[in-house]
């Protein structure tokens, strides 16, 4: 990791620019003028140790990652009464989410699919290093502004990553439930298997439909069984027949099923992408 760290005196801190179940974001400058984002953990969290250790690991995995597609951390700090803080690029654009929010029925195919292309190699570069986001969905997708070639997606928000490395085996096992509902796979509900990088792979089908369709393929549901688990969906929502299949693949009850990786996914993609490959990836259907 880069060994910087930051005093609030190092730092002219701006406006808060998100705020999340840990912490506040806010844009700074450093003394030398560089345009930062400052990830303060929440006054309320100061009293737990383990969530105090998860925000530190996390900048310690994010900071070890070395992706384009992944913000940098350029350091850590903490305040003078010890409110810890991690100091990153600043990403200047909106997440997906807010992107989705402005749009009536999904985006445009090949935006839906460049999107999805992005972040599957974040979610590569997590998983060559051992990790597994187990929170990707349109608010951890960022679509980043940069000042040569289009926008890129960034994923963001490593917290639940940290955890699955800070903890031990059992409660980093898949009976442990994190995570967002409506993007969940089967065996973070159920325990049925490991979550691993296929467990990430249904997240990203699942951001592809909602992209693609304006709505996600399974709603949470309060009752006992979520819907990923009884649900069916409606793989005729996506055009073309091509890209269900794709879509169908991710979302594939037993992991072995889906993509073995998320670059296996990215590769699949391609012929449906803005700068598409010349031979197509063939993507055998799921077993019915």
């Amino acid at each position: 990791m880069n060994e910087t760290t930051f005093g609030l005196v190092d730092l002219q801190l701006g406006p808060v620019i998100g705020v999340g179940a840990m912490a506040t974001v806010l844009r700074a400058r450093t003394r030398h003028g560089h345009p930062v984002a400052v990830k303060l953990l929440l006054p309320r969290h100061m009293a737990n140790p383990e969530t105090v250790a998860a925000f530190a690991l996390e900048a310690t995995v994010q900071a070890s990652i070395a992706s384009p597609y992944v913000p940098a951390v350029l350091g850590t700090g903490s305040t003078d009464d010890g409110q810890p803080f991690i100091v990153m690029d600043l990403l200047q654009g909106a997440d997906l989410a807010h992107v989705l929010g402005t749009r009536t029925n999904g985006l445009p195919r090949r935006e839906a699919v460049d999107s999805v292309i992005d972040a599957c190699h974040g979610a590569d570069a997590l998983h060559r290093a051992g990790l597994v986001h187990r929170d990707i969905k349109p608010a951890n997708l960022f679509l980043s502004e940069r000042p040569v070639g289009p926008p890129r997606v960034m994923l963001i928000d490593l917290g639940i990553a940290s955890t699955t490395i800070a903890t031990s085996s059992e409660a980093a096992a898949p009976s442990t439930v994190v995570g967002s509902a409506d993007y969940m796979a089967p065996e973070c509900f159920d325990a049925s298997g490991p979550v691993d990088a296929t467990s990430d792979v249904w997240s990203l089908g699942v951001v592809l439909f909602e992209l693609l369709t304006g709505k996600v393929p399974f709603a949470a549901s309060p009752r006992a069984v979520p819907s990923a688990l009884a649900g069916s969906i409606d793989v005729d929502a996506v055009t073309p027949s091509g890209l269900g299949e794709v879509v169908a693949r991710c979302l594939s009850r037993p992991p072995p099923s889906r993509f073995s990786s998320a670059l296996e996914l990215a590769d699949a993609l391609q012929p449906y992408a803005s700068n598409p490959k010349d031979t197509p990836t063939l993507v055998p259907p799921p077993p019915r």
